[in-house]
């Protein structure tokens, strides 16, 4: 057995790049002129017209002639001179260590301790695109060079065909494996392969195992013991030698295969429920200020980082682009960054402060879409490449089978891509709820019964530990060793390294849903059911949320090293995104709100002061028409009962933008004030679709003659130091009071608001971004795009009745408003309706920028 074991060793040791023979690989693989600026540039498309597909490695490897190229070509790549700017070393080198300027593109100053990747910016999905493109590049080129080194025959011809359209692989880390097979794939576990090429069958370095570096440079790798290894590792056998360990690949097969449900999860909220390019981008506190949006992209692709390293270079972000399993995990990554630019195609990057250092940028520095992509060129005059120019993979010459447009229409690509983002990470969760419904019904949980999104949200101060962490949280008692899956395990958040320590006071975000885990409390037992209130005890006040912190994958470290204390009230306010199914009883009557008056401007009235001082009330054009006034008693929601007052003074206009950026008019109803007896509404309201909430009290009195009485207490309407912030007190005086009295023996009948359009009106709600309040309880959060939303109320009991809109007097009988009857030109009574048990139905918004600023 040990001779074996030596065996493979020297084997290993000893297998080199694949032998040409007597070609000189250099000046085959060398650029034209050496001394030119490495320009990034589109690769050809087919001779048809297409864009070629980057396959999934698998697929890639099912395919004999590209496999082939692909192999040999990274072995070659890896083989050129660690001194040419366009050897693997240098191009790996941009993201992160030696922290040396490539392409002739200098350090910022001050940041020259950083490589050019934008981490924790806005810029990062997009950073990615340009950076891969310049290694696919490379391995394009050299597949072509390489296919025409075959000898004559059907083969070379078929490796000539096969390069034309040749594009790297990713590794769809997202998706369990096919049966029989690791889910960490098996090319990347063996140190040497048998490999075919043109002089035949070769024992050669397999160039998926670890990048070796020729020579070794200690001074660049700067962190021990990583420095003295002669290769990039995983997982890393340090006890059985620190200069020399072994990569264990089992290891990370087993870590990645543990985290598949996690990842399935987080990837799902994100491509279903984030809407905002910079929410979903990157893991910067500064992208979202809200804990309902903390989860990214970024922090996800994390996940494979760390224990896809787990102690190796991948783990570390300066060392991680020097193993090859770094390019075919952010290719995936690029993946579903393009997926969800199909699902959200008018979403895009807006203004945002870097989160940390760059090469060429400083903490702080403002980044948009126009920001360089540095340091990659797009044409020979020193043009760099931009987020905008790069928004496209077709701009780089590949794309992705499930992104393709190539004879598709985008719509139809977006509506396919929702089902199989559905099938793909949102249906195990379904499958496991069908087939325990038993169960789980004497568990407690009801068909009925409406639930809330739970997701854990975490704040990390970014440089305040070193190296690499990851957050593991439990359901009730923690484990004897942090990070154990036991029966209480909701998961981890694991945070990529940087090895360094420092004064850092930049936060960086995260969150992990945790909906699949609590339906597992309530089959134990030990919780009573989903509902709002039981599952906020369980956590909040009965303390069951516990976690630990493990470092390195080998210490437990206090989590106050880490966590970032966060003071703004909103924490406790759990995200609920659409779409919403609510219950309760309707008053409304309509109202004519005359052009005139609209053109002439709104009553004061017409608006909350955190709105009325806002764009919110300045982007749209009152145009007047049917307006309505809307009173509801909610029984029934998914954050629970609440009252809600709603006045909706007519149609407004509004502009946005095409595909093709041009300009075009639209109009739609909006809410202007809208008053919630509920923080939990109030937040997730604004959140998800623009409604301007605030919150109010609500006085109801069912009188003895069978009328009703409501009395609507803001708490926007005392002074105080802005108009931002907002009284914890409600008003003492009203600032709406009505009563409505059914019609006797006027028959009821069924009703639904969606009938109204057939009389030619259109009862779409569109809102404009939302100013940012302080609200007492952390409920007024900002939004930044504009979003419509059509609601649906419906009812099979509506009755007539009249309303008394006569308002408060002192007790001096003064009036204490500013109309006898609320608003101009209203009279003391209004005929309308009460729609007994109505069910409301709030869906997803289509959202879109607001449009560019005409110069």
């Amino acid at each position: 057995m040990r001779i074996i074991l030596a065996w493979l060793l020297f084997a290993a040791v000893t297998a080199q790049s694949y032998n040409y023979g007597g070609v000189d690989i250099d000046s085959l693989t060398r650029r034209q002129d050496p001394d030119a600026p490495i320009v990034v540039k589109a690769l050809p498309r087919t001779h048809n017209g297409t864009t070629p597909l980057r396959l999934e490695i698998r697929q890639m490897k099912a395919d004999r002639y590209k496999w082939d190229l692909f192999i040999l070509s990274m072995s070659m790549f890896q083989d050129v001179s660690q001194d040419d700017p366009a050897s693997w070393y240098k191009i790996a080198g941009i993201h992160g260590v030696p922290f040396e300027a490539w392409n002739g593109v200098e350090a910022a100053p001050g940041a020259n301790q950083s490589g050019y990747c934008a981490h924790s910016s806005v810029l990062f999905p997009v950073w990615h695109r340009p950076y891969l493109a310049l290694f696919e590049q490379e391995l394009y080129r050299m597949a072509n060079v390489i296919a025409g080194m075959f000898p004559n025959g059907t083969d070379r011809q078929t490796y000539i065909d096969a390069a034309r359209d040749f594009r790297m692989p990713y590794w769809d880390w997202a998706m369990p494996p096919p049966v029989g097979e690791s889910h960490f794939p098996d090319v990347f576990w063996n140190a040497t392969i048998s490999q075919w090429g043109p002089r035949g069958v070769q024992e050669i370095r397999n160039p998926l195992y670890s990048y070796r570096f020729h020579p070794k440079n200690a001074t660049a790798m700067i962190w021990s013991p990583l420095r003295d290894w002669d290769e990039t590792k995983r997982a890393p056998n340090v006890s059985e030698s620190e200069t020399d360990p072994t990569s264990d690949n089992e290891k990370v097969n087993t870590a990645l295969l543990s985290r598949l449900p996690e990842i399935q999860r987080r990837l799902y909220e994100l491509l279903t429920s984030y809407k905002d390019f910079n929410s979903f981008g990157t893991k910067a506190w500064g992208a979202t200020q809200n804990l309902s949006t903390a989860d990214s992209i970024e922090s996800v692709h994390d996940i494979i980082h760390t224990d896809g390293g787990l102690g190796g270079h991948m783990t570390y972000v300066p060392l991680s682009s020097f193993d090859p399993l770094f390019l075919l995990h952010h290719a995936m990554t690029d993946r579903v960054v393009a997926i969800w630019q199909a699902l959200n195609p008018y979403s895009w990057v807006t203004p945002m402060p870097a989160g940390e250092n760059s090469f060429t940028t400083l903490k702080g520095e403002m980044q948009d879409s126009q920001s360089p992509l540095t340091p990659f060129f797009a044409s020979v005059d020193g043009t760099f490449w931009n987020s905008d120019t790069a928004r496209t993979t077709e701009a780089f010459g590949y794309t992705y089978a499930d992104t393709d447009v190539t004879g598709k229409q985008k719509e139809d690509i977006r509506q396919d891509l929702q089902k199989k983002v559905s099938e793909w990470w949102g249906g195990s969760a379904a499958v496991g709820l069908q087939a325990s419904t038993d169960i789980m019904m004497a568990g407690g949980i009801s068909s009925t019964e409406y639930t809330t999104k739970w997701t854990i949200a975490v704040l990390v101060n970014m440089g305040a530990f070193p190296g690499s962490y990851t957050i593991y949280f439990y359901l009730g008692q923690l484990p004897a060793g942090c990070g154990e899956q036991t029966s209480h395990y909701v998961g981890g958040i694991p945070f990529a390294g940087n090895l360094m320590a420092n004064s850092s006071d930049s936060v960086i975000t995260a969150a992990l849903p945790i909906e699949s885990r609590l339906r597992e409390r309530v089959i134990y037992g030990d919780l009573p059911s989903l509902s709002f209130k039981d599952v906020e005890y369980y956590l909040l006040e009965r303390q069951n949320l516990q976690l630990c912190v493990m470092a390195d994958f080998r210490r437990v470290v206090d989590p106050a090293q880490i966590l970032k204390n966060h003071s703004m009230a909103d924490s406790h306010i759990p995200s609920v995104p659409p779409p919403w199914t609510l219950k309760g009883d309707i008053y409304a009557f309509i109202f004519w709100t005359p052009p005139s008056q609209a053109k002439e401007g709104l009553p004061a009235i017409a608006y909350s002061p955190l709105e009325a001082q806002s764009s919110f009330a300045k982007d749209q054009k009152a145009l007047g028409g049917l307006s309505m006034l809307q009173l509801i008693r909610y029984t029934d929601s998914p954050v629970g009962p609440y009252d809600e007052l709603i006045l909706a003074p007519g149609t407004f206009g509004y502009e946005k933008e095409d595909e093709n950026g041009r300009r075009i008019k639209g109009k739609g109803v909006k809410i202007t004030r809208i008053y919630v007896s509920h923080k939990h509404t109030c937040y997730n309201g604004r959140k998800n679709w623009n409604v301007p909430k605030h919150l109010a009290k609500f006085e109801w009195t069912d009188n003895s003659n069978g009328s009703t009485t409501v009395k609507v207490y803001p708490n926007d309407t005392l002074p105080t130091d802005s108009a931002s912030s907002e009284s914890a007190s409600p008003d003492p005086t009203p600032f709406f009071q009505a009563t409505f009295k059914p019609i006797r023996y006027a028959p009821s009948f069924p009703f639904r608001t969606s009938w109204i359009n057939y009389l030619g009106f259109d009862t779409t709600l569109v809102f404009p971004p939302l100013p940012e309040g302080s609200g007492s309880q952390g409920e007024l959060p900002g939004t930044s795009q504009w979003c419509s939303v059509v609601p649906q109320q419906s009812t099979s009991k509506c009755m007539l009745g009249w309303f008394d809109v006569e308002q408060h007097r002192d007790q001096e009988g003064n009036l204490t408003g500013e109309f006898e009857n609320f608003w101009p030109g209203w009279s003391k009574w209004q005929i309308g309706i009460k729609m007994e048990n109505s069910v409301i139905e709030f869906d997803h918004p289509e959202t879109w920028e607001s449009p560019r600023t005409r110069l």
